[in-house]
C-alpha cells in the first residue's frame, strides 16, 4: 500500500489531506466527522476576539475585473466563527482532541484587533485547550501585527 505521509512545517501528517477554513469546520462534530473518515487534519472557522454577524446570503458573487465585471462564480464571505473563543477552548478543541485519533492536526486559525496583547492572550488560550497550531488567516491587513504561534512557541512580525 503507498505511504501518502507528509510534513509540513515540521508537522507530521498522515497524509497530506486537510479540510479548509470553511463550514465543514464549523464545530467539533464536523471536524470529529473528519477524523473519522481519514482526514489527516482540520483548519478551524477563524476564531476571533470580537463578535461577529453573519451576512446573509452568506455566498457573494465572485466578478472579474475584465469583460465589464462579467460573474464569474461564488465565493464564501462567512469567515468568522459564530461561536466565541471561549466556548472553542472550552467546549470545541477538548471534544475534538477527545474523540479524535492522536495522530489528526487540528489547526486553529485566529483574529484579533490591532493590539498585540490581544493577539498574545488569544493564542495562549488556544494553546492551552491543546489545539496544535494557531494560525493567521490569510492576508492580514497592513496595520496589524501578524501572530505566527507554533506549539509553545511564539514569535511576533510586523506585516
Amino acid at each position: 500500500m503507498v505511504k501518502l505521509a507528509s510534513e509540513f512545517c515540521k508537522l507530521d501528517f498522515k497524509n497530506p489531506f486537510l479540510l479548509a477554513s470553511a463550514p465543514p469546520t464549523m464545530n467539533a462534530d464536523h471536524i470529529i466527522r473528519a477524523a473519522k473518515i481519514g482526514w489527516a487534519g482540520a483548519v478551524t472557522k477563524t476564531v476571533a476576539t470580537f463578535g461577529v454577524r453573519h451576512p446573509r446570503p452568506r455566498l457573494g458573487k465572485l466578478v472579474t475585473t475584465f469583460n465589464g465585471g462579467v460573474n464569474i462564480g461564488m465565493e464564501n464571505i462567512e469567515l468568522i466563527s459564530g461561536m466565541d473563543v471561549k466556548q472553542w477552548c472550552e467546549r470545541e478543541i477538548p471534544a475534538i482532541k477527545k474523540s479524535g485519533s492522536p495522530d489528526f492536526r487540528l489547526i486553529v486559525s485566529i483574529m484579533a484587533g490591532p493590539n498585540p496583547d490581544d493577539w498574545g492572550e488569544l493564542a495562549s488560550k488556544v494553546e492551552a485547550a491543546r489545539a496544535i497550531l494557531p494560525c493567521v488567516p490569510g492576508a492580514p491587513n497592513a496595520l496589524q501585527p501578524v501572530a505566527m504561534v507554533a506549539t509553545r512557541r511564539s514569535a511576533w512580525l510586523k506585516a
